[in-house]
């Protein structure tokens, strides 16, 4: 019986050492054929795995709130540049953009791994993984809008050397000045720096070619040819500076870049749209007197230019924004001349009134001193000068006018004729018989106001157009 029994214990203990020896050769086979697949023999490993494994090593005891190891004299030195691919200026909110790609570079030095067991010489990190300076826009035209950037990956490589290039849509205020508009030139500037490291922390520089000065640095505007011209703009001057600036509280540095863009309107348009029609119209406005005086389109003309101007003023108020330090040579031209307009219409219509309204006396004293012959044929009024002649050698003679006589065949219309006895003058001397002094008054006053209005006129474009 007992023999029996240690028979069967036997047999249990060598079928389990069997099954044993069975098991450990099909794990083995499995991991073979892994290896295999995966396509690593030895101790080589897949490119993802070896990936995973820097990526678990270097970001190990990795806390993103704290920038590199630094001391006071190895601060963490970022590059930053910048390349432009377009840019725009908002006049009404004298706002200033600029869409870009920044281009950020420094040392990390958690961020190494050795090169000799793989490869892998790059790594790619999000930008909530690892730690970026805080440079922000100091003059930004949205204060709480402080994140700028894109969402993009950040590209390191074994040394510890970070690339980033993220693209952004930077705004800021402008001070514009709009005295030479249409011709106007403005300087906007970026000012971009760590909004909580000082300068022995985080020491902002400049991305610089080898060889390169600060002094002729230039922003990139040609970057991959993804610029694209404003077509109202164009940008004669840029440049970046790097400023250290120390204030009385504290004895380390604050560093900003400053990133300056110098830009100029192309005026064509404004000069066909703007600049052509007030030329215009000073030229209507003068030549207004040249008409002759009982000519009742002065008031017409002088109507329709005032209306223009008003026009142009009330398109300047939507166009243009508000500025109370100065304003603009152009619209202050509208603006003088639509004064202008406003006194030629009342000399228009003083000078109507003179001569077409039938006075049976003639001008006073004072006035016939001012109207003299002599004067008026200076003035090139020498077609009114013998009809004033005649009219005083007819009242130095003692003779009376006599009304006019319309002929019944020509009405209104009638010729220049006399009668035998040479003391009225027929339809063709009606408007200068009983009037001629009015008239030579009336137009003496136009030719002088035509006289004074080119020579105003003419300084007033010369100071506005120059």
């Amino acid at each position: 019986m007992i023999c029996g029994q240690m028979t069967v214990t036997v047999l249990l203990i060598i079928g389990c050492l069997v099954w044993t020896g069975q098991s450990a050769n099909v794990t083995k086979s499995n991991v073979s054929e892994s290896k295999s697949v995966s396509g690593d023999d030895g101790g080589d490993q897949s490119p993802k795995v070896v990936e995973q494994d820097i990526r678990t090593t270097v970001l190990e005891n990795y806390h993103t709130a704290e920038h590199p190891p630094t001391t006071e004299n190895n601060p963490v030195v970022v590059k930053l540049g910048m390349s432009v691919r377009h840019f725009n200026l908002d006049e009404s909110e004298s706002t200033f953009y600029v869409n870009c790609w920044l281009n950020l570079q420094w040392n990390d030095s958690r961020l190494t791994w050795p090169l000799n067991n793989t490869n892998k010489k790059d790594l790619r990190f999000t930008d909530n993984e690892i730690w970026r300076p805080d440079v922000t826009l100091y003059n930004n035209a949205y204060p709480t809008e402080v994140d700028h950037y894109g969402s993009t990956l950040l590209v390191v490589n074994s040394y510890g050397r970070v690339y980033w290039i993220p693209p952004a849509r930077l705004a800021a205020h402008c001070r514009l000045n709009l005295i030479r508009w249409p011709y106007d030139t403005h300087t906007c500037e970026f000012k971009i720096g760590s909004w909580t490291h000082d300068g022995f922390t985080v020491d902002l520089q400049l991305e610089l070619g080898e060889g390169a000065d600060e002094e002729a640095y230039k922003i990139d505007f040609s970057a991959l040819d993804q610029f694209i011209e404003n077509s109202e703009w164009t940008v004669i001057a840029s440049g970046a500076k790097r400023n250290a600036v120390y204030y009385a509280c504290c004895p380390e540095p604050y560093v900003d870049i400053t990133f300056s863009f110098t830009i100029q309107r192309n005026s064509p348009s404004y000069v066909v749209c703007v600049i052509l029609p007030i030329t215009i119209i000073a030229l209507v406005n003068i030549f207004i007197f040249l008409l002759p005086p009982t000519s009742g389109e002065k008031i017409s003309l002088a109507s329709i230019n005032l209306f223009i101007i008003c026009m142009y003023l009330i398109y300047f108020e939507a166009k243009l924004p508000s500025l109370g330090d100065h304003l603009p040579l152009l619209v202050l031209l509208y603006a003088c001349n639509l004064v202008l307009v406003g006194i030629s219409l009342v000399i228009s219509v003083i000078v109507l009134n003179l001569a077409r309204v039938r006075r049976p006396s003639r001008p006073p004293q004072c006035l016939r001193l001012f109207c003299n012959i002599n004067f008026a044929q200076v003035l090139g009024l020498g077609h009114i000068v013998p009809y004033v002649s005649s009219t005083h050698s007819r009242l130095d003679d003692g003779v009376e006018m006599q009304p006019a006589r319309c002929s019944s065949r020509n009405g209104l219309d009638g010729n220049f004729e006399k009668d035998d006895q040479d003391t009225t003058l027929i339809d063709k001397d009606v408007p200068y018989m009983n009037n001629a002094e009015w008239i030579l008054l009336a137009s003496m006053i136009d030719r002088i106001s035509f006289i004074v209005y080119a020579v105003v006129t003419g300084i007033i474009l010369g100071l506005c157009l120059a």
